[in-house]
């Protein structure tokens, strides 16, 4: 309600966000998380640089320039009012163009330029807690031009005095226009010449992290994007919102996603818009329970659209987000019965997992001159990764041979091997160790596979003395350009 008491409600939703890590510690102390760059901080940057450049050379102030052609003066009459720029003008002009911003707080207070070019601050250095600092921590600083006495703190600094030597540092101090700077350490004087308490120099360029805050104020909405999708669902997540958490929650941008209720798709969509924003390598994997169709008729439809494209009721085209790939997978139950068909029916669907987990996808009918039999081994490649999916454990050493006259391009080729033991292969690929790369199936699979696995060999994986021996059998090589 509004102070009047008037009918008009502004409606407000809260929502609370949890963030579980399986190591917090690595999430911490690798600065992936609860870190975010300030907004505006390269942008500070390049207009410092800019304006940098300019020391020496003659040129019309930016301000001026713009007020200039807004009244459509000739070019003529506007470079009348170029000046030469010195260090001084560079730092007005810099500090008028930050003023003007609107920029945080705190990074408008990034205000100064030093005579290298590096945009700083001045932080207090103050002790922080309520009771006095220790004896070592009220040592007297002293003005490095005057040598007159700075006032202290109310309660010390917030450094022992060893540690406020090696801010001071041995070089000479270097004179700005109200400032001098010794080492890392600032001194200032008030309009009446007093000194000000000295404080820290901190330099944007290795300040660029500031912690994300805890509260998250967007009042945004997506009912006009679902209008234009042409899905319909109720009370969809904010795009906006999804964005802010993955990119400044979780910054790296090489990490996979896994939201376990996927709704509309929210999460993969801000993942690709990411993606396209910061050449990031973002992956995303889905879950839903499909209620009400709704991983049929929206998650998959919404990603369907956002990648290819689509057009507005409005008539609209939206460009698609190509460099994506969707793949939709449907889980179901496999019984535990230890047959031939649930053993086929499970290593397929483990098949599709470890394309999942390689992140390759194309499978090959040839490996080299080779043809695959599917029931024996699945060979994927996209040119630079290779992945072998080997279902018949007595084919190991037929594809250590092929693999020696075999020259790949990219990484080495990666092998998993159903057995119903836990044997490594290491001497049947002793020969191309260089070239391989021998994977053990993850134990929830392995101990999948042994409980469906038949307890008498299945005969589709026996090699028998009445068929051909195996190391000519197993896999038809091609021979005059026929297989």
């Amino acid at each position: 309600m509004n102070p009047k008491g008037d009918a008009h409600s502004v409606a407000i939703m809260h929502e609370y966000i949890l963030i579980f890590c399986k190591n917090k510690d690595f999430f911490m102390e690798n600065e992936y998380g609860l870190m975010r760059e300030k907004p505006n901080a390269n942008k500070i940057l390049d207009k410092a640089n800019q304006l940098f450049q300019k020391i020496g050379k003659r040129s019309i102030p930016e301000e001026i320039k713009a007020m200039l052609k807004s009244y459509g003066f000739s070019m003529s009459l506007v470079n009348q009012f170029s000046i030469d720029y010195d260090f001084k003008t560079v730092l007005n002009e810099f500090q008028n163009w930050l003023r003007k911003s609107d920029f945080s707080k705190g990074e408008k207070a990034y205000k100064y330029i030093n005579k290298q070019g590096e945009v700083f601050r001045t932080v207090s250095m103050a002790w922080p807690n309520k009771e006095k600092a220790p004896e070592d921590y009220w040592i007297p600083l002293y003005h490095p031009i005057t040598g007159e006495q700075c006032p202290l703190p109310s309660k010390g600094w917030r450094n022992p005095s060893k540690t406020m030597a090696q801010l001071l540092g041995d070089k000479p101090p270097v004179i700005y226009d109200n400032m001098v700077v010794k080492g890392e350490i600032a001194f200032t004087r008030k309009k009446n010449g007093t000194c000000n308490i000295p404080e820290r120099v901190y330099y944007l360029k290795d300040n660029m992290l500031e912690n994300v805050s805890s509260i998250y104020n967007d009042g945004s909405s997506n009912e006009q994007l679902f209008i234009d999708l042409g899905i319909k669902f109720p009370y969809p997540k904010c795009l906006n919102v999804a964005k802010y958490l993955l990119s400044n929650v979780i910054r790296d941008k090489n990490i996979t996603i896994l939201d376990f209720f996927a709704g509309s798709g929210t999460t993969l969509h801000a993942t690709m818009l990411l993606n396209e924003e910061d050449n990031g390598n973002r992956k995303c994997i889905l879950i839903t329970n499909n209620e009400s169709n709704i991983c049929e008729e929206v998650t998959y439809v919404r990603g369907n659209k956002v990648i290819n494209g689509y057009t507005t009721p409005k008539g609209l085209e939206v460009e698609g987000l190509h460099n994506n790939r969707l793949r939709y997978y449907q889980t179901d139950f496999i019984s535990r019965d230890r047959t031939q068909r649930n053993m086929r029916q499970l290593v397929n669907a483990v098949t599709d997992m470890l394309c999942i987990k390689e992140d390759l996808y194309t499978e090959q009918q040839k490996f080299g001159r080779w043809k695959m039999i599917p029931q024996i081994a699945r060979y994927f490649s996209d040119g630079k990764k290779h992945m072998l999916v080997v279902y018949n454990e007595q084919a190991a050493s037929k594809l250590s041979e092929m693999i020696a006259q075999i020259d790949l391009e990219g990484e080495k080729i990666k092998i998993y091997i159903f057995s119903p033991e836990r044997y490594a292969f290491d001497d049947e690929f002793y020969e191309v160790q260089d070239k391989v790369q021998l994977v053990a199936l993850p134990a929830a699979i392995y101990d999948a596979y042994q409980k469906v696995l038949p307890k008498r060999r299945p005969q589709m994986l026996e090699i028998t003395e009445e068929k051909k021996a195996i190391t000519h059998d197993l896999f038809e090589e091609e021979k005059g350009g026929e297989a």
